[in-house]
């Protein structure tokens, strides 16, 4: 009997499961003249981010009789892209991005710098259920374009302070090599940027060659000629 629409639709959600916003990670990478203290407890301290999409900047061909039609004339990406951040009680990660704004213009100097010196990276991953990475893509040429003002208010008695930047970038490619892991596949603990613990397969190490070692003597067992002298016996090899 035919699987019902139901039992399609239920198999496909067991096989990859459905996509939530609050599972994500995302990392960014200063460059190294910003002068962080400490990437990784800001990366951590991200709210809300948005992976960006990309657009095709299209013309109307009217030169032809009849109705018109677009055609494509180049990419284009988001001009930013804005990421939240829980606030400590020190402001720190308030701090740190006027690091990095202060490291592209000198407001004691009114210097600019280079446009390679203070650029950086953000990668942002989507999660499975287990917190494993499925999929992700990374923003290049990246800085802190806008620090947005923080609000006080004496009404807010259990809220949490928050922080929005705008980051310009350039552009966006995929990350590669992210894939589920499968139930026969059993995790094993790695490590990431910082000491940071992720799952990935654990690799099994070629068996090793022999033959052509001249200090190598096989075990008499294991070789054709003596196989071949046993009658209605099964030998396994050592």
């Amino acid at each position: 009997m035919a699987a019902s629409s139901f039992e399609i639709w239920k198999a496909e959600l067991n096989k990859r499961g459905l996509s939530r916003p609050n599972k994500f990670e995302a990392v960014i990478y200063p460059p190294a003249g910003a002068g962080w203290s400490d990437t990784r407890g800001i990366s951590v301290r991200i709210k809300k981010i948005t992976m960006p999409g990309k657009n095709i900047d299209t013309s109307t061909n009217d030169t032809v009789y009849g109705p018109t039609h677009e055609l494509a004339r180049g990419l284009t990406y988001a001009d930013e892209i804005t990421i939240s951040f829980w606030l400590s009680d020190d402001l720190t990660e308030k701090r740190e991005m006027e690091k990095w704004q202060n490291y592209i213009y000198d407001t004691n100097t009114y210097a600019l710098n280079f446009y390679d010196d203070y650029i950086g990276t953000i990668a942002i991953y989507q999660l499975d259920d287990n917190h494993e990475k499925t999929a992700g893509v990374e923003l290049r040429e990246c800085f802190p374009k806008t620090v947005s003002p923080i609000e006080y208010d004496n009404d807010s008695v259990s809220a949490i302070g928050s922080l929005d930047v705008g980051f310009a970038f350039k552009e966006w490619r995929e990350i590669t090599g992210l894939s589920r892991k499968t139930k026969s596949e059993p995790p094993a603990v790695g490590h990431t940027y910082d000491g940071a613990p992720i799952l990935h397969k654990p690799s099994i190490p070629a068996k090793s060659d022999k033959t052509n070692d001249p200090s190598y003597v096989p075990n008499r067992y294991s070789t054709a000629e003596y196989r071949g002298t046993l009658e209605d016996q099964t030998v396994d090899t050592i």
